[in-house]
């Protein structure tokens, strides 16, 4: 995958990461491109800080190599995310894409996987060693990363078999924007596949935990927002409707209480998978 500079747009390249007009970015001490911009860095540090304070209240991981199923059988998210890895390998199976982009990375509890198939490339916010990008160090598997500001895809110059939104996107700026950047970068006869989207009848709820969760990393030290970007937080009707113009097909997870709960509760999530095919050229 080349890069473009984030500041100018020129073309950014990989060996010197310095651009034409003069840009130019470091690597992480684990040799990872970090191309975030300046001021952007400066409040990931202060957010990750504040990550480093939450995450004793998580899974303690032991073993990376057998994530998601080692907590899926103990914990409701991993058990997701064990979900996701299925109908991934089924989209594999059918579609046999021989290269990858993950867009948001996290600790590579997927990508590790993906690395079995093909060409991987992981792109996150964060490059910790924790549940970061450094994560790679925990497994066999090896793959290209870049630390960016993942809002901003049109600085990735390329495009892949398989592109995959790893959980999250309606916690960025501009989920439907993301996701249409995320459409340029899959090649001909591709799939982008957008992993765990929430969507609500009513969000009255959702509004008042991510409320909550704003009000506890102030209260904890932090400063501005948790969130890099002014959020919605979540999808509604308005979005599904905008996604199916977009040709995204929504699939539900198979959680059966959770679908249930959501049918009879309007303020409860019906977790959905995103699906886009793009169609090979002369087809």
């Amino acid at each position: 995958m080349r890069l473009r500079c984030p500041i100018c747009h020129e073309s950014l390249p990989i060996e010197t990461l310095i651009c034409q007009n003069g840009h130019a970015f470091l690597r992480t001490l684990d040799g990872i491109p970090n191309i975030l911009p300046p001021e952007l860095a400066s409040r990931l540090d202060a957010i990750g800080r504040y990550r480093e304070k939450i995450r004793a209240q998580l899974p303690i991981i032991t073993d990376y190599k057998s994530l998601p199923y080692s907590l899926a059988p103990t914990h409701f998210e991993w058990r997701g995310r064990a979900q996701s890895l299925d109908m991934i390998k089924r989209f594999i199976q059918k579609y046999q894409p021989k290269s990858f982009l993950e867009i948001g990375g996290w600790n590579g509890w997927l990508t590790h996987h993906l690395a079995g198939y093909g060409a991987v490339t992981s792109v996150d916010f964060f490059a910790d060693d924790a549940d970061g990008l450094g994560a790679m160090k925990h497994y066999q598997a090896r793959w290209e990363r870049i630390q960016m500001d993942i809002t901003d895809l049109t600085i990735l110059d390329g495009h892949a078999d398989m592109v995959i939104i790893n959980n999250g996107v309606h916690l960025l700026a501009n989920p439907l924007q993301t996701i249409r950047q995320a459409q340029n970068l899959v090649a001909d006869g591709g799939v982008l596949v957008i992993l765990e989207m929430p969507f609500y009848r009513n969000p009255s709820r959702r509004i008042a935990q991510l409320a909550q969760i704003e009000a506890q990393f102030l209260a904890s030290g932090g400063v501005g927002s948790l969130f890099l970007y002014p959020t919605k937080g979540y999808f509604d009707d308005s979005d599904k409707q905008a996604l199916h113009g977009m040709g995204v097909r929504l699939r539900p997870y198979p959680r059966y209480k959770m679908g249930l709960k959501a049918l009879i509760s309007p303020s409860a999530p019906m977790v959905m998978m995103g699906v886009w095919r793009k169609k090979s050229v002369g087809v």
